[in-house]
């Protein structure tokens, strides 16, 4: 099959997906799972992730698991619109730009707040 085709990716029914990629979209459901479990068991804590970003990590892979189990039940059941091959690339694409979010946004700091709250409280005692 030529990858670079548009009748690949916009076929109105396209083949069902060959039994690596089956593989390989269950693989990745699974890691969703086991990501988003770890970050509800507070794992990923442990290995340094803030709380923050570890609680949006936990969205994205629950949500992307809902995604890719959806496609994957599609694809089993030769759903034509659904299965078709352009709805992995959108995938693709919004989870890539979910990530960019995730981990280009810096956890606000309270340090400085609670160290200016302090002072201001320092200013009344004796």
């Amino acid at each position: 099959m030529n990858y670079l085709t548009w009748i690949y990716w916009f076929n109105s029914r396209p083949e069902p997906l060959q039994w690596e990629t089956k593989r390989l979209l269950l693989g990745l459901c699974v890691i969703f799972t086991v990501i988003g479990i770890s970050s509800i068991l507070g794992l990923l804590k442990k290995i340094g992730i803030p709380r923050i970003i570890s609680e949006r990590l936990r969205n994205f892979c629950f949500a992307n698991l809902i995604i890719g189990l959806a496609l994957a039940f599609f694809n089993y059941e030769l759903i034509p619109y659904f299965r078709s091959r352009y709805w992995y690339v959108i995938w693709f694409i919004i989870a890539a730009l979910w990530l960019f979010n995730i981990f280009k946004q810096k956890p606000k700091h309270t340090q400085t707040f609670t160290n200016s709250r302090e002072d201001e409280i320092k200013k009344y005692l004796p």
